[in-house]
């Protein structure tokens, strides 16, 4: 009888053992490099299943986290968060706020025209036109790309693939590319579901100008319900490059509001008078910030 058990006990320890090696393996598996034998999913399927997950996407609204990293000038660490909320009405529609205790301190919007950076706390703003966006001058914003491009970095608007699908070096993903306004955008898809892993904004010369790595996807709720198709990468890791500058999001129960979301969450008028703004300067001629006095606060923005 004891050895019975003496022999079982071993034997269970092997299985372990062996299950764990397995575990291990995989894990290496995981990681490393994947040979694929057959072609990769076709431009037609990649399009079709692509376009298909952001329909539901063109009205959204979603609870915001933001971690903020990077080195100052004086080579001080920055490393700020803070929360608040994002609103979107593709293409060129957005409202986003960070702040902190419920009470917001910058907005970043755009609508057709123009774009701009509202200082909340200092009732400043600076605002420019997409037609005249340039590198330099979106520098000056601190921004790092087109300010129409800050969306695509989260993987939501539709695609129109420039080149046919292909294989990733290691295997591990599928490769598309699609025009951008001061570059291509390269996207890695997971093979199986072909949602975007990684988005990498590139300059004129081929170089990236931000890099998003995209994970945690979750439904979006569509008409009242939480959609298995339409889905939204929870967690979004932005990488600047050339500034040391890392912003992490987190999104929180993305919907797809309709009519809920508001025109004057778009216009900068109405939200400089919500604000208060002050002052407002020229990202387009930053050397003429002119000051203007704006009429009191009427109304809230949803």
């Amino acid at each position: 009888m004891i050895a019975w058990r003496v022999a079982r006990v071993v034997a269970t320890l092997a299985a372990a053992l062996l299950m764990l090696g397995l575990a291990s393996c995989m894990t290496q598996q995981r990681d490393g490099p994947v040979t694929r034998d057959g072609p990769p999913p076709t431009l037609q399927a990649v399009e079709s299943a692509y376009n298909a997950r952001v329909a539901g996407l063109d009205r959204m609204w979603a609870r915001a986290i933001v971690r903020f990293q990077s080195i100052d000038q004086d080579g001080n660490e920055i490393d700020e968060q803070g929360e608040g909320h994002l609103q979107l009405v593709q293409p060129r529609n957005l409202y986003f706020t960070v702040g902190k205790l419920g009470e917001p301190a910058f907005e970043l919007g755009s609508n057709d025209e123009r774009y701009w950076w509202i200082d909340i706390r200092n009732k400043s703003a600076r605002i420019g036109a997409h037609a005249k966006a340039t590198p330099t001058l979106a520098g000056r914003a601190g921004l790092p790309v087109h300010p129409l491009d800050l969306i695509e970095l989260l993987g939501i608007t539709p695609v129109k693939l420039r080149t046919a699908p292909r294989w990733s070096v290691d295997g591990r993903t599928v490769e598309v590319t699609v025009p951008g306004r001061w570059g291509d955008r390269l996207l890695r898809l997971d093979p199986e579901r072909l949602e975007p892993v990684e988005i990498e904004l590139r300059d004129k010369a081929g170089g990236p100008l931000a890099v998003a790595r995209l994970t945690e996807y979750e439904g979006a709720i569509v008409a009242g319900k939480v959609s298995l198709v339409v889905r939204v990468a929870a967690r979004v890791f932005v990488d600047v490059p050339a500034t040391s500058t890392q912003v992490t999001l987190w999104l929180r129960d993305p919907e797809n509001r309709g009519a809920k979301i508001k025109a004057r969450a778009f216009s900068f008028e109405s939200l400089a008078q919500e604000y208060g703004v002050k002052s407002v300067g020229s990202i387009d001629q930053p050397s003429t910030a002119p000051a203007q006095t704006v009429a009191p606060a009427r109304g809230t923005v949803p």
